[in-house]
């Protein structure tokens, strides 16, 4: 079974399978660029508690023996105001 993640916020909850590509919205708190952000990519755990990471470019082989995410965003969990799971995922 795959893993999923769960993201609870006061309005919502979501189940999200990891692997899958989304689409999400936040409000970003971010001094130089504050509103709201949207991202296309994959989410996982974020390090800290009650955080996500969105991972804009992620490589991975086959065999998942190298995986590198050159671009990711942390996102607080409270600040996401609408995630969609895109269309499945061709290997």
């Amino acid at each position: 079974m795959k893993e999923k993640i769960i993201i609870k916020t006061p309005k919502r909850e979501w189940t999200i399978p990891v692997g899958k590509p989304v689409r999400i919205q936040w409000k970003a708190k971010n001094k130089d660029r504050t509103g709201l952000c949207v991202g296309l990519g994959w989410i996982k755990r974020g390090e800290k508690p009650h955080t996500i990471l969105l991972v804009h470019q992620t490589f991975s082989t086959w065999d998942a023996v190298e995986t590198e995410y050159p671009s990711k965003w942390t996102i607080w969990e409270s600040q996401i105001l609408d995630i969609q799971v895109l269309g499945r995922t061709v290997l």
